[in-house]
């Protein structure tokens, strides 16, 4: 399944600003959405790569996390979903593993369930950057 705007929204305001993020961005259109498991609160959605993605894995220079298996793993956050009608208030984490994009974790963190549709309408907030670098998508 393509990546939905919501997805490409996400990921757009993650990876600005980034310096692995035009590596990033240039994973998207080998990725295609797998599974979902919605956790109550929150909801993963899981990423299929093609094998094209190697050529733009971001290195893992100096990250210490690892999986079981021994995985480089990496999270990115720093967006935060709204919309007041759904109950949304929500963190949005991309996870790498090896460099690659795997997964989008969001955590409602008003204690609301998460819906099991995406939103049509939503605010991104991004709450990493300085005040004046910030930007927010509306929809």
């Amino acid at each position: 399944m393509a990546l939905s705007k919501y997805i490409l929204d996400i990921f757009d305001l993650t990876f600005q600003g980034l310096s692995s993020g035009d590596l990033l961005r240039k994973q998207i259109p080998f990725l295609s959405q797998g599974d979902n498991k919605h956790t109550g609160i929150g909801l993963y959605i899981y990423f299929v790569a093609k094998k094209e993605i190697q050529q733009y894995k971001v290195a893992a220079s100096n990250t210490s996390t690892f999986d079981a298996n021994g995985n480089v793993i990496e999270m990115l956050n720093g967006v935060e979903i709204r919309n007041s009608q759904l109950n949304i208030l929500a963190d949005a984490t991309v996870h790498l593993k090896g460099g690659i994009i795997d997964n989008l974790e969001i955590w409602n963190k008003n204690g609301h369930d998460y819906p099991q549709t995406e939103p049509k309408n939503y605010e991104l907030h991004q709450t990493w950057l300085d005040l004046q670098k910030r930007r927010t998508i509306i929809k």
